[in-house]
């Protein structure tokens, strides 16, 4: 009887960990999708500055404020405003370089859902974007 309920304890315990261990993971996988939306709630804002504070070092080191904002300023004029983004899939990677995301979905625009594909890096502590396009 006393085996059964220290094996019953063991089980109990195994699956709590299991589930927080889910748990965390599924919040980790919806941390890039939520920089994403920050970027895309930028823009629609004309806060070309704030969309740009959500880019990695390697972004910015590649592309100045001003040609990112000229490059949003025209997919603007070309869609309208970003409504939102709707994500389709997601692959985190950890490798010798870090650990990056890729999310990809619909970016709903007044004018058109064109289908964007954000690279994301983890650096200092939080999501940047590393990169994007349109596919």
């Amino acid at each position: 009887m006393r085996k059964g309920l220290i094996i019953v304890a063991v089980v109990c315990v195994v699956t709590a960990l299991g589930v927080a261990s889910i748990l965390r993971v599924r919040k980790t996988l919806k941390v890039p999708l939520v920089t994403v939306q920050a970027f895309s709630d930028a823009i629609a804002s004309n806060d070309f500055k704030g969309a740009y504070a959500l880019t990695s070092s390697d972004f910015k080191a590649a592309d100045s404020l001003e040609s990112f904002s000229k490059m949003q300023s025209h997919l603007v004029s070309e869609f309208g405003r970003p409504q939102r983004f709707e994500s389709s899939s997601f692959d985190m990677e950890t490798n010798q370089y870090g650990t990056h995301d890729t999310v990809e979905g619909r970016w709903i625009f007044q004018n058109g859902q064109p289908v964007f594909k954000f690279d994301l890096k983890y650096e200092n502590g939080r999501w940047l974007i590393f990169s994007f396009e349109q596919r």
